[in-house]
C-alpha cells in the first residue's frame, strides 16, 4: 500500500509538471518588432561650419558622455565625472545647451541616489545613456555593487521636466549573470511598436553583444538577437555611428593603434567601404587619449559630437555635412 501511494504521488507530480510545461508553451510571445526608420532632418543644406568647446568641468576625471535633444530643440548631455584626489565615487552629471553655452551642471545620479532607489549597496555609477521621447527624458546607466565583479546592474530613471528633477531609479529586471562586464555605449533605438532596443556591449567590443527590448516606458520585454543596425566598421575600437541627412553613414573613432587621434569616416554604400574625413583632434604626445565618441543628428541638420578629452573633460563639437566634405570652417 505504501508503494502504491508513493507511485500515485510521483504520478501526480509528473502530471503537474507536464501541465506547467504545456501552459508555458501556450503563453503568448512578444510580437516581432522592427527598427523604426529615422526621421529625416527638416532643414535645407547648411553651409560649412564647425565649432567646439568643453562641457562644464565637474571633476578631475570625466568619461562616457551621452547626447539627446528635446522636442523643443534643446540639446542635453550627461557624463560621468569623479574627483580623483579625494577618492570620491563617480557621479552622473547633466547639462543643457543654452544660447550662451552649456548651463551649470547638476548631479542626476550617484551611489546614494541609486542605493535609495534599488535598496542595494552601490559602489559606483557609469555609462549614462539619455533618450528623449515626448515629454519624457529617460536615463539608463550601469551601477556597480560593493561586491565588484559580477555586481553590475542596469538602472533606469525618468524626468518629466526636461531634466530638472528625476524619479528614483529602478533596476531593470534581467539576470545578473547576463551583465557581468557590460557597458552602455549607445542610446536605445526606436522600434516600430513604439518600444525601444537598448544595446548592451561586453567590455571593449565594437558591436552590441545583446539587445534589451524595452516598452515605451522603459520596462524590459525580452532579450533579442542583435539587430542589423551596426554595419562593418572602419576601426576595431569602440566608435559611434550615425546616418546623415544625405543617407550616408558617419563614424567617429580612433584609427587602429592611435588613441591620440579622433577620426571621422563616411560611407556611401552601407559600410562596404569607408573614406576617412577630417580628424577632429590629434596630439603628438603618446599619452593623449580621445575616446568614447557619441554622435547626434539634430533636427536642424547639424551634427553633434561629444567625446572624452584626455580622460579629464568632455569636449563637444558641432559641424555640418558641408564641413565634413571639406568645406571651410
Amino acid at each position: 500500500m505504501q508503494t502504491s501511494n508513493q507511485g500515485l504521488r510521483w504520478l501526480s507530480a509528473g502530471l503537474f509538471v507536464a501541465a506547467l510545461i504545456a501552459a508555458f508553451w501556450r503563453l503568448p510571445t512578444a510580437p516581432q518588432a522592427e527598427i523604426s526608420p529615422p526621421s529625416p532632418a527638416k532643414s535645407s543644406a547648411l553651409p560649412s561650419q564647425f565649432s567646439s568647446g568643453f562641457l562644464p568641468k565637474t571633476g578631475d576625471r570625466a568619461a562616457t558622455a551621452s547626447l539627446a535633444q528635446l522636442p523643443d530643440g534643446r540639446l542635453l548631455a550627461a557624463w560621468v565625472a569623479s574627483a580623483q584626489e579625494d577618492g570620491e565615487s563617480s557621479a552622473i552629471w547633466f547639462s543643457r545647451l543654452g544660447p550662451s553655452g552649456w548651463n551649470p551642471a547638476q548631479i542626476i545620479a550617484n551611489r546614494e541616489s541609486t542605493a535609495s532607489g534599488s535598496f542595494a549597496h552601490v559602489r559606483d555609477v557609469a555609462y549614462p545613456q539619455l533618450y528623449a521621447e515626448g515629454s519624457w527624458l529617460h536615463l539608463w546607466y550601469i551601477s556597480t555593487s560593493i561586491a565588484g565583479l559580477g555586481g553590475r546592474a542596469i538602472q533606469h530613471s525618468v524626468s518629466t521636466d526636461a531634466g530638472l528633477n528625476w524619479l528614483k531609479p529602478n533596476q531593470l529586471a534581467i539576470s545578473p549573470s547576463g551583465i557581468g562586464h557590460t557597458a552602455l555605449r549607445s542610446a536605445p533605438i526606436p522600434l516600430t511598436d513604439d518600444g525601444l532596443a537598448l544595446p548592451i556591449f561586453s567590455g571593449n567590443a565594437n558591436q552590441a553583444s545583446a539587445w534589451l527590448r524595452l516598452s515605451a516606458s522603459g520596462e524590459v520585454i525580452d532579450k533579442i538577437r542583435p539587430l542589423p543596425t551596426i554595419v562593418p566598421a572602419p576601426a576595431n575600437t569602440p566608435l559611434a555611428q550615425l546616418r546623415l541627412k544625405s543617407g550616408r553613414l558617419l563614424c567617429a573613432g580612433n584609427p587602429p593603434g592611435e588613441r591620440n587621434t579622433l577620426q571621422l569616416w563616411t560611407s556611401s554604400n552601407e559600410g562596404k567601404t569607408w573614406a576617412s574625413s577630417k580628424p577632429i583632434e590629434s596630439a603628438p604626445d603618446g599619452g593623449a587619449e580621445f575616446s568614447d565618441p557619441v554622435l547626434l543628428l539634430a533636427r536642424n541638420g547639424l551634427i553633434h559630437l561629444a567625446y572624452t578629452w584626455r580622460g579629464q573633460s568632455i569636449k563637444h563639437a558641432v559641424f555640418s555635412e558641408a564641413w565634413l566634405d571639406g568645406g571651410p570652417p
